[in-house]
């Protein structure tokens, strides 16, 4: 909702909303996990992880709408589509039927991240890049994106970004792969190394741009790339 900003997702504290202008509270909603998950949002609702339960809450207000069972305790932040919503678990990724406020499938693989476009979605699975079809929970590929690569670490995270997957390694590397070559042999665009700049150290975190792609570190950096 416009105007506002979401937080929470710390030890025992609960989910906020605050006026963007002025950081006064608008809302706040209790939560029984000792580690709720930060909230998503994707216009309205809101949706946050409490202990195993997917929450959607009013973004105006702070009120349930709805809630759904994921099995089991996760603070995964959820990753929130049009349609779909989608939880990362210790044993697999679950899908949510926003419509019909409704579990569909689950996954065998997990990640705290995953990149999603118009009809899969990608989970990175040591150097492994993993694509599912977002209606089923299918798996349509699997990839090793950098086969025999030592240096380049295991994958923290990815994030879509039309038509290129971006994913962040353990050793500070950015991978652009090709949307529509992903699951082939040359699906690699370009690869940076941050760990050759000043900061360096493992990538935590990704969000992109139309142009800009935004890379966090474990240690604190935050480093912008031009796509």
């Amino acid at each position: 909702m416009t105007g506002l900003v979401y937080a929470g997702g710390t030890a025992q504290t609960p989910l906020y909303a605050l006026d963007a202008t002025d950081g006064t509270l608008v809302w706040k909603h209790d939560v029984t996990s000792p580690r709720p998950s930060a909230p998503a949002v994707l216009d309205e609702p809101v949706y946050a992880i409490d202990g195993n339960r997917l929450l959607a809450l009013d973004a105006a207000t702070g009120t349930r709408q709805w809630d759904a069972f994921v099995d089991e305790e996760t603070q995964f932040i959820p990753t929130v589509t049009d349609r779909r919503a989608y939880v990362g678990a210790a044993h697999g990724i679950v899908g949510f039927d926003i419509a019909r406020q409704s579990r569909l499938w689950e996954t065998t693989v997990t990640s705290t991240q995953l990149a999603v476009d118009d009809s899969l979605f990608y989970v990175p699975v040591e150097k492994t890049l993993w694509a599912f079809e977002k209606d089923t929970g299918y798996l349509a590929w699997n990839r090793d994106v950098l086969p025999g690569d030592a240096s380049s670490g295991t994958f923290t995270t990815c994030i879509g970004g039309g038509e290129t997957i971006f994913c962040g390694s353990s050793h500070g590397n950015i991978v652009a792969l090709d949307v529509e070559s992903a699951g082939k042999s040359n699906a690699v665009k370009w690869r940076f190394d941050l760990s050759s700049e000043d900061g360096g150290g493992a990538i935590v975190d990704l969000a992109v741009t139309k142009n800009v792609l935004y890379a966090t570190t474990v240690r604190g950096e935050i480093h912008a790339l031009v796509v």
